[in-house]
């Protein structure tokens, strides 16, 4: 995936939009940009509702001009990439089924549990190596926020 195109971003902004109304309310808004591994704060959160006159929601214009401010040039990929770097401790460029099952269940914002981690981890290891490339890894990220399921957020810290 290379910079998010406006397509991406309204698929994004589409599948957050649960109610249809054309706006983002403050929880979809959160999960949506949790998606694009933007973890704000409750306060940066509701700062960033101050785009426009409506402090309730942002539209998907709004929601295009945030994301790109936020994230400028930077893709989604290559935030994977540089999580997949901090945990590549061999610097092979994959990480071992464990090491993804203990990120997923021990790391971030919304941790997974050890049965949705394996399910994950099944569904995604495409060749069957119990190793995760970076394209499985960002296809893992991606997907889970766009069939309706938490995506783990990995965190380096």
């Amino acid at each position: 995936m290379s910079n998010l195109t406006d397509e991406e971003i309204h698929e994004v902004f589409c599948s957050f939009d649960t109610d249809g109304s054309g706006k983002l309310n403050m929880t979809e808004l959160s999960d949506a940009l949790y998606l694009l591994g933007i973890d704000l704060t409750p306060e940066e959160l509701t700062e960033s509702y101050r785009i426009d006159d409506d402090p309730e929601s942002l539209s998907e214009e709004e929601f295009s001009e945030f994301i790109r401010g936020r994230i400028g040039d930077t893709d989604f990929a290559e935030r994977c990439r540089e999580c997949l770097d901090t945990f590549d401790e061999e610097h092979t460029g994959e990480l071992s089924r464990e090491k993804m099952k203990e990120i997923l269940t021990q790391r971030g914002t919304h941790p997974l549990s050890d049965e949705e981690a394996e399910e994950l981890l099944d569904e995604f290891d495409a060749d069957g190596s119990n190793t995760f490339n970076i394209e499985e890894i960002v296809n893992m990220m991606y997907s889970q926020k766009m069939n309706g399921n938490d995506a783990p957020q990995i965190d380096t810290v």
